[in-house]
């Protein structure tokens, strides 16, 4: 496995194709939280306790219905730069030249089918979940109704949840790059779900020690990608750190809108272009390992 040649071939391809820093920005794992806190009134009376609640209700469902919506287009552009970006590498790395536009609709044309998968694969960990969580939850529930003191039950807990824990983390690993592979298989080899999980299995039964030097070389570069964008933010920051420090509070207020206008396009961008980068990684890898199914 030529991996110094993969680093730098995904390194190119994304320098040099910024469209799909877009689609890496939404494959990567981008998430959205939303805090909301609604007012209470307790010294009314009946009827406008009762009107209260019943605008509190509505702004409930308002935010609930918004962040559904935000999910589902989350999930559904999650879903679409997948496959976009596992083809647009592809043909990158084919000599042949893509724009935003074709990685959208090789995205739009694998999207059940990578949909399915990540269901599957949902449905898979939370298997594994229980399978491991399960004996560990009895074995200490046994010491519980055996015994009341406290010592047993800590031991018991350590001894049970660190082995559970470690091979909890194993078989997360396994999954996730078994899907990694599988999903590339699903887009480029245009197989179905199924079939592309015995084949990302397959790969990573038949290339071990490859698939986990690379699964290791992919989560070096993501911390140190992130750690570089979270220095960089700090670092651009730094000023308007100081001035609300040192009590300019208009000045420093005004630096603050202005930073973050600045601040986060640019960490949106760099996000995007680490998680393109990840994801191209992990496409070369594939071809590389399974070069006769594309």
């Amino acid at each position: 496995m030529p991996y110094l040649d993969l680093i730098k071939q995904s390194f190119d391809i994304v320098r040099h194709r910024r469209y799909l820093w877009f689609y890496g920005l939404f494959a990567g794992g981008a998430s959205f939280n939303f805090q909301a806190s609604f007012p209470s009134d307790s010294d009314n009376g009946s009827s406008s306790s009762d009107s209260a609640f019943s605008i509190d209700a509505g702004v409930v469902i308002a935010i609930a219905l918004v962040v559904l919506v935000l999910l589902l287009v989350f999930i559904a552009l999650n879903t679409i730069s997948q496959g976009a970006l596992a083809d647009s590498v592809a043909a990158e790395r084919r000599g042949e030249q893509r724009g935003f536009g074709a990685a959208w609709r090789s995205g739009m044309r694998s999207f059940w089918r990578v949909l399915g998968l990540g269901v599957i694969a949902g449905v898979i960990a939370f298997a594994m979940l229980l399978a491991v969580l399960i004996p560990v939850a009895t074995s200490i529930a046994l010491v519980v109704a055996s015994t009341d003191g406290a010592a047993p039950i800590i031991i018991a807990a350590v001894a049970a949840g660190i082995p559970a824990l470690i091979v909890l983390i194993g078989l997360f690993i396994v999954l996730g790059v078994t899907i990694q592979l599988a999903m590339r298989h699903l887009v480029l080899a245009r197989a179905g779900v199924f079939e592309s999980l015995r084949a990302g299995w397959q790969l990573l039964r038949d290339n071990l020690i490859p698939s986990g030097a690379m699964f290791l070389i992919q989560q070096v570069a993501t911390f140190a990608g992130s750690i570089a964008i979270v220095f960089a933010v700090v670092l651009l920051c730094l000023p308007t750190i100081i001035l609300l420090i040192a009590g300019a509070k208009t000045v420093g207020i005004v630096a603050a809108i202005l930073t973050g206008l600045v601040v986060i396009p640019l960490g949106l961008t760099a996000y995007g272009a680490l998680g393109a980068f990840n994801h191209s990684l992990w496409t070369l890898t594939y071809l590389q390992l399974h070069r006769p199914a594309v």
